[in-house]
């Protein structure tokens, strides 16, 4: 299924998907919303990084979920990977452990990002939920080597925090629980 602002706009299934070393990769265009033109996941199973590239048509963000089915029809969720791209220019993640520290995660109130460097005027700040909606944004254009969430309107919950700086995009996975 293909769905745009949480709205399905083009469904298909695939009688025959590409089958590699066990996994199940199925992307057809067909009459969806959202053609892609490229996509390549690289992707483990164990706690090794995931590598992500994609040269996108029409959109610059877009949810993959990891689906599995067993042999009575019944879907599982295995995973779920928000995907942010900058079309006017080439990105690539940053390495998040050595670039930026994110702390404290799990977050009460307050959320900060320290940068090894700093980072360029035009910094975007983006939150999504795990649906994929964009739940907060701003963009900061002034040089900063610190900035800090403040997260207390947020409801608890996991949530992606995206950092896009020219043509660097930085995502990060936090947690809020309640205050009390």
């Amino acid at each position: 299924d293909v769905y745009k602002d949480n709205v399905l706009v083009s469904s298909w299934s695939d009688s025959s998907p590409y089958i590699a070393n066990g996994d199940y990769i199925s992307l057809r265009t067909g009459n969806a919303y959202v053609t892609y033109r490229n996509i390549n996941i690289l992707q483990t199973r164990n706690a090794l990084p995931r590598t992500i590239s994609a040269d996108i048509n029409t959109q610059n963000a877009f949810l993959l979920f990891s689906i599995v089915g067993d042999s009575n029809n019944n879907l599982s969720l295995i995973d779920t990977l928000l995907v942010l791209l900058d079309t006017t220019q080439t990105g690539y993640l940053m390495n998040s452990i050595h670039d930026i520290k994110v702390y404290p995660n799990p977050v009460r109130d307050n959320l900060s990002i320290e940068f090894s460097e700093y980072l360029s005027d035009n910094l975007k700040v983006k939150v999504f939920d795990l649906d994929g909606r964009c739940i907060f944004h701003e963009t900061i254009n002034s040089p900063i080597k610190k900035y800090v969430l403040k997260t207390e309107y947020i409801p608890h919950g996991t949530y992606v925090l995206v950092l896009i700086n020219k043509n660097k995009v930085i995502p990060v996975k936090f947690v809020k629980i309640d205050t009390h």
